[in-house]
């Protein structure tokens, strides 16, 4: 069956046969351009197929002549031709106002109205007591036969069909209705002699010749249905329908270019034709353009929304396009309609596992695979939805059936490949791979998962002669030359690896993967400046690279670079590729590693407008919104993240994670456990699952944890910093310190050495502690949290001179660090530095509304003897944060220094009153008493 915008099988009336009455009835006169001549020149038009040009002559004779009635009939019969059947009725009914003989319109009128999905007004409104004219009480009975068949009513179609020819036994309609209902039932060859049969009284019938195609197509008679379109397309020229016919059959047969000139036809046609655009989005989206494929399909459903297979394309385009909440809302749409419609159903399959909504998939795919599908696709996609349960074994077996169905298919056999991989069984793996690069043509996935799977097998020479094949595929591929320098750097040989990555950078010099492999040569042989050198130059060539900048902030510290050179080649990568969200996740990453979260929130937020519903992109976002202190908008990140993907156990994680800064521990539990149903071996969720646990008292069940985890993997040092944490929280500081060592012997880390640090001071053994952070800083020394909390530790224990030395060497990298400058200003003031002024004014400069930071400058303010100016910015920053006991007691003891006794003295009793167990409320007490004893 063609497709047509509201899938019935029915036509209009066709110009032919009204033509033959218009002609007969129609007044000729002489003299100028009269209404009767201008109906003549757009009947003219529209014999030699100039729909449109007779339509704007129509509707330019009415626009002066708004009564002139046989133009309102022809209007309405070219409307009907045209596929507008709205227009169509509008203009038949204003024909039958302006008097025009019922039997001339209403068997026009009762088609057009079947086509517009109104069967039920055809048998209410055209009643076959309308004429006793047997022409057109045939038409009449014709049309309400259509209408009946609309209803499903094929007894009473049958019965006014055969009136209509016991009235005129070679009425077309009526014949043509009674092949309709053959083909219903089936009988496709005796459809086709009763269209021949009307086809004798009326050979060019376009509704005869059109239905004669269209059973050809039902038939599957391909190259029959093609040349009977053709043949109405000859007799008619400009017919709608047989053109897009004929360009649905073109795109069947992967003809596109003939299909485009079809869609050229129906535009000259008819303009604003919606299956024309429906068409040109299947075109579209078969040549792999999918945003042209988007704007066309949404120009179709803009008019017409509930057009089914216009909704189907669009739900392909957005998967395509990866915006797949939109893609499922429109596939679901179909389904809930078309129940069974395959394709729709494979689609949004395909969709949820690409969102990782596993278990949706699943609810679609189970019911089609209890009924022992043969569909190669289905089987395929049970595969790839198990591959991601990490059941590799059901996947494998799904992915067995799907090949042994389609022998021949590269995909399905590169799908079975990598579920062996997972499942362990490479040498079957490597044997389907092998398998699918020969049936693989000049596509190249197969070959490059071959040739990784050697590489990861050691197997060097095998990969190198799969690589040599993948070159005779992709001579010019830069990518060949990179894999085939892999498998020669696997055999040890660096300089045939130098010669294939230098000619993979030959074939493309902006290459950055080749590049990347050629740097890492340069560093194994120690020449950090090469290695540098490679990107320089390649952003001297082209200083658009982003790649290039990219690759340079990745290799960072390995070619000696500062914080501040990697957060410039990252700046430099968000300016070139303004669109590109990896600089703006990299970047933000690097602000928050540095401790400045309000910047990389900027960032995420840019990240955001271009990929809102990426996973990496929610993840961070959420991560840097919980680190700014925006804790509610972190949940509502992370939310959104877990109901795209509601099977992720990451999203889970990560809102737990909310949760427990929202002080919300039971939610947190939940979402743990969902994170651990949907990966049980997820040692983060574990741990923190352990430390809830532990907390909230259920310290033995915190412990199984633990113990379960060090069973998970004996080589992990997780487990036992679980332990060490439980531990710490009952105060057991010597058995943690054991815990924390056992940890910490499995696997040196920054982390692991601050919790060490922290349980030796407790045992009482802090210069133990001390030396463990400064053996990590030795081997480690660009890290961050280390130091800052090696410098707070000697804050804390008003060890100023040493936090200095710590402060300052964090400064020379991280000159804008605000933690840095404030805590370095504060360290300067208790030591009477003179520079104290300077570095707090500074950290002032980058948050003037921080009041943390305005409480540093204030207190030194008052120390240095600026008082007045001092006591101001104290007053300010004990308004910013109420909260803040330290800050309020600056600020009474700058106004007791400022000699406002009454108001510090007031200050103080609201303080103690608010918090009367804050740290240094015992100074805060005497100080007083000493006020009042004054």
């Amino acid at each position: 069956m063609r497709c047509s915008l509201d899938k019935r099988p029915f036509r209009s009336k066709f110009i032919a046969t009204a033509l033959q009455l218009l002609i007969a009835l129609a007044l000729v006169s002489c003299g100028g351009a009269n209404p009767d001549q201008q109906l003549e020149a757009a009947k003219a038009r529209a014999a030699k197929g100039e729909l449109a040009a007779a339509v704007i002559e129509l509707k330019s004779l009415l626009q002066e002549h708004p009564e002139h009635a046989e133009s309102r009939l022809y209007l309405g019969l070219i409307y009907s031709e045209t596929g507008d059947y709205h227009g169509a009725e509008k203009e038949l009914r204003r024909a039958l106002e302006l008097r025009i003989e019922p039997a001339r319109v209403l068997p026009t009128l009762g088609k057009v109205l079947v086509l517009q999905g109104d069967a039920r007004k055809v048998l209410a409104e055209i009643s076959a007591d309308a004429t006793q004219e047997p022409e057109a009480l045939a038409g009449i009975l014709a049309a309400r036969g259509l209408a009946h068949i609309a209803l499903r009513q094929p007894g009473e179609a049958r019965a006014s069909f055969d009136k209509a020819l016991a009235l005129k036994t070679d009425h077309v309609d009526a014949r043509l209705g009674n092949a309709r209902l053959l083909a219903g039932e089936g009988n496709i060859e005796d459809a086709l002699g009763e269209v021949d049969r009307a086809l004798v009284t009326a050979p060019k019938s376009t509704e005869g010749l059109m239905l004669r195609a269209d059973l050809f197509r039902a038939g599957r008679r391909m190259d029959d249905a093609r040349s009977a379109y053709l043949s109405v397309v000859e007799n008619h020229p400009g017919h709608v329908e047989a053109l897009l016919a004929l360009t649905s059959l073109a795109i069947a047969t992967g003809k596109l270019d003939e299909a485009n000139g079809h869609v050229a036809s129906v535009r000259k046609a008819a303009p604003g034709n919606a299956m024309a655009s429906y068409f040109e989005a299947l075109i579209h989206f078969r040549k792999g353009d999918f945003k042209a494929a988007r704007d066309a399909i949404g120009s179709v459903l803009k008019v017409a929304p509930k057009h089914l297979p216009s909704v189907l394309v669009g739900g392909a385009v957005e998967f395509a396009l990866g915006s797949q909440e939109l893609a499922q809302s429109r596939l679901r749409y179909v389904l809930e309609r078309a129940p069974a419609n395959a394709y729709a159903r494979r689609l949004l399959i395909a969709s949820y596992a690409r969102a990782g909504q596993t278990h949706k998939a699943l609810e679609l795919l189970n019911p089609v695979l209890k009924k022992g599908t043969k569909d190669p696709a289905i089987l395929a996609l049970a595969g790839e939805v198990h591959m991601q349960l990490n059941d590799y074994e059901r996947a494998k077996k799904f992915f067995e059936q799907a090949a042994a169905l389609d022998p021949k298919n590269a995909a399905m056999r590169t799908g079975l490949g990598l579920s062996q991989l997972a499942a362990g069984d490479v040498d079957a793996a490597t044997a389907e791979l092998q398998s699918a690069s020969a049936l693989d043509g000049d596509r190249y996935h197969a070959d490059v998962l071959l040739i990784s799977t050697h590489l990861q097998r050691r197997q060097y020479a095998q990969a190198l002669k799969a690589a040599r094949a993948l070159e005779s595929k992709q001579p010019s591929n830069p990518m060949t030359y990179n894999l085939l320098a892999a498998a020669y750097i696997g055999s040890n040989d660096i300089p045939a690896a130098r010669r294939s990555l230098e000619k993979s950078l030959a074939l493309q010099p902006g290459y950055t993967p080749a590049a990347l492999n050629l740097a890492q040569l340069d560093l194994q042989e120690g020449n950090k400046a090469a290695a540098r050198k490679r990107f320089e130059d390649m952003i001297a060539r082209d200083r658009s690279n982003v790649q290039a900048y990219i690759a340079l902030a990745s290799l960072g510290p390995r070619i000696d670079a500062k914080p501040s050179e990697i957060q410039a080649w990252l700046e430099a990568a968000r300016r070139e590729g303004p669109g590109t969200i990896q600089p703006l996740v990299m970047l933000a990453r690097f602000y928050l590693q540095s401790g400045e979260p309000k910047k990389a929130l900027e960032l995420m937020e840019q990240a955001l407008i271009g990929a809102p519903d990426n996973p990496e992109v929610l993840e961070l976002t959420g991560q840097v919104q919980l680190a700014a202190g925006e804790k509610n908008r972190a949940l509502a990140t992370f939310s959104k993240w877990g109901t795209i993907q509601p099977a992720s156990a990451q999203a889970a994680f990560r809102m737990a994670i909310a949760q427990l800064a929202n002080e919300d521990s039971t939610a947190a539990t939940n979402s743990l456990r969902r994170a651990l149903s949907n990966r049980p071996e997820f040692p983060e969720a574990q741990v923190m699952l352990a430390d809830v646990a532990a907390r909230n008292g259920r310290r033995d069940e915190a412990l199984k944890i633990a113990q379960e985890l060090q069973r998970q993997n004996t080589k992990s040092p997780v487990g036992w910093i679980v332990e060490g944490d439980i531990l710490m929280l009952e105060k057991r500081f010597g058995h943690a310190v054991t815990a924390y060592q056992k940890a910490y012997s499995l696997s040196k880390s920054g982390p692991i050495a601050m919790k060490l640090h922290s349980a030796l001071v407790q045992e009482g053994k802090s210069n133990e502690g001390e030396s463990k952070l400064k053996e990590w800083l030795k081997f480690k020394p660009d890290d961050v949290p280390v130091r800052l909390y090696l410098a707070e530790h000697y804050l804390k224990g008003m060890q100023y001179q040493k936090a200095i030395g710590e402060y300052e060497f964090l400064l020379s990298n991280y000159p804008e660090n605000l933690v840095v400058l404030n805590n370095l200003a504060w360290c300067y003031q208790q030591t009477k530095d003179a520079r104290a002024v300077e570095i707090a004014g500074k950290a002032l400069r980058l948050e003037p509304e921080n009041a943390a930071v305005i409480d540093t400058m204030g207190w030194i303010l008052v120390e240095h003897g600026d008082v007045q100016r001092g006591v101001e910015l104290l007053r300010k920053a004990s308004a910013l944060a109420p909260k803040t006991p330290q800050i309020r007691y600056h600020y009474a003891q700058g106004l007791a220094k400022a000699g406002e006794r009454t108001k510090a003295k007031e200050e103080l009793e609201r303080l103690l009153l608010d918090f009367p167990k804050f740290p240094g409320s015992g100074e805060a007490m005497k100080r007083l008493a000493d006020l009042r004893g004054r």
